[in-house]
């Protein structure tokens, strides 16, 4: 993977003493800097629409009428067989 121009955060990382004398690095200028990244990707949050249908009783027959999902909506059972791998956790 390459390194972004702009990443969303930089932290610099300052070394305080001299690793050889232990004098104090706070005034020295910095002669060099490596660069590496980390990637992370937020956790996915699924979004649950639920769908309900509703039964009504005619006032003037008595004849009970229900509404219809949508086309491709297919029953569900109430357990899950298998979770897809983005929402394992």
């Amino acid at each position: 993977m390459h390194l972004v121009d702009e990443p969303d955060e930089v932290q610099v990382h300052v070394p305080a003493r001299c690793k050889a004398c232990g004098q104090s690095l706070e005034a020295a200028p910095a002669i060099r800097r490596e660069r590496r990244q980390v990637v992370d990707i937020p956790p996915v949050k699924a979004r649950v629409v639920e769908h309900q249908v509703e039964t009504k009783c005619c006032l003037g027959c008595g004849a009970e009428t229900s509404g219809q999902f949508p086309e491709g909506l297919r029953r569900q059972s109430s357990t899950v067989q298998r979770w897809p791998p983005w929402l394992s956790t």
